[in-house]
């Protein structure tokens, strides 16, 4: 349900995917409502706003004006906002790909020495049933070996970084 995105109104700046516009109002609004005087820190932001208005927006964000952004896909690619400490994907659809599912998730921890994380939060109407997705949020095996593994990319050598 939609309470499972309380936590979303701590410190953290954050993004928050939706896949639907009017999901995205539905979603401000309530996060909203959990605290009015903060009600301006959180934006949607999604395809069919005027290219004023989001670049408003996404200056607003990266200024730390913002510290909720509710989005479609809109902010997908080329958003290289550098101190987003966490993304959340809601009401994961059964038909996303993994290809969206890393480009959403990676919108985190874009500087070289954050830290940031990624949270998926479903239902069991939008649990995806797609194998990769259970396999990228499992932690059983390391994200660049789902990737490979999904789009039968030739095996690497591990490598530790320290």
């Amino acid at each position: 349900s939609i309470d499972g995105l309380r936590f979303v109104l701590d410190a953290t700046k954050t993004i928050v995917y939706v896949d639907r516009k009017m999901v995205t109002l539905e979603v401000a609004t309530y996060l909203r409502s959990l605290n009015p005087a903060e009600a301006r820190k959180v934006a949607v932001y999604h395809a069919l706003f005027t290219e004023e208005y989001k670049v408003n927006i996404m200056k607003r964000f990266i200024e730390g004006d913002i510290k909720v952004l509710v989005s479609t896909e809109a902010t997908g690619m080329g958003c290289d906002v550098k101190d987003v400490g966490r993304v959340v994907q809601y009401k994961c659809p059964k038909t996303i790909s993994l290809t969206t599912l890393v480009q959403r998730l990676g919108r985190s921890a874009r500087g070289k020495d954050d830290l940031g994380e990624a949270v998926i939060l479903t239902t069991g109407k939008t649990e995806p049933d797609c194998k990769h997705v259970k396999q990228l949020v499992s932690g059983s095996n390391c994200l660049r070996e789902v990737i490979n593994e999904h789009y039968n990319n030739p095996r690497t050598n591990r490598v530790t970084l320290e």
